[in-house]
């Protein structure tokens, strides 16, 4: 039985969901996630950085399970509550990427590259951290990779290389990634001389 207190309430639920999660069992994650939401809807407590951030999770779950408009509209509604004022620089980020993903997830290649593009251009202008900008770079890659322009996904990867790199001041686990992502999206006669060590 869950706990009366709201408060506890939507933290057990948030646990239950994440666990659930974790451990792979998304039918389970998702029916818990969406009552959560629902809670945290009708809790007059609770900011919307909350709810931005347990929508983006039952966005996750929704993509795990190929349910892409779910996930997409999800991911919308929570993107519009974490980028408005006062914006949360990280989750907003972390949604602009996840909407690529799920974009791209169901095989919608053009969408999901104009989406990429906006994101990177947000990343920026919300001056998010390194990192961030970097995987959204990598996405940017991914999905002009998958759309044929091949050209711009070396130039978002060789981006988000030069941001990752110079985060650590070395070659790291990140950057040694985005070089095997590299290596795996681009056709052989693309595959330049422009990242050696």
């Amino acid at each position: 039985e869950l706990a009366q207190d709201p408060r506890s309430r939507l933290s057990m639920l948030e646990t239950i969901g994440s666990s659930y999660f974790n451990l792979g069992e998304f039918d389970r994650a998702q029916r818990t996630l969406a009552r959560l939401v629902d809670a945290t809807r009708s809790d007059p407590r609770a900011t919307p950085v909350q709810l931005a951030g347990r929508l983006m999770q039952l966005a996750q779950v929704d993509w795990q399970l190929d349910v892409f408009d779910d996930a997409g509209r999800h991911v919308a509604e929570a993107l519009a509550l974490a980028d408005s004022p006062p914006i949360d620089v990280a989750l907003a980020a972390q949604l602009l990427t996840l909407r690529v993903q799920v974009l791209s997830a169901s095989g919608q290649a053009l969408p999901a590259l104009q989406a990429a593009r906006a994101a990177v251009a947000r990343q920026r202008e919300l001056r998010a951290l390194p990192l961030a900008r970097g995987e959204g770079l990598v996405q940017l890659g991914l999905a002009a990779s998958a759309a044929g322009a091949h050209e711009e996904a070396i130039q978002a990867l060789d981006a988000a290389y030069e941001l990752v790199r110079g985060e650590v001041g070395q070659l790291s686990a990140e950057s040694a990634q985005l070089l095997a992502e590299r290596g795996r999206i681009l056709p052989p006669d693309l595959d330049d001389r422009r990242w050696k060590d």
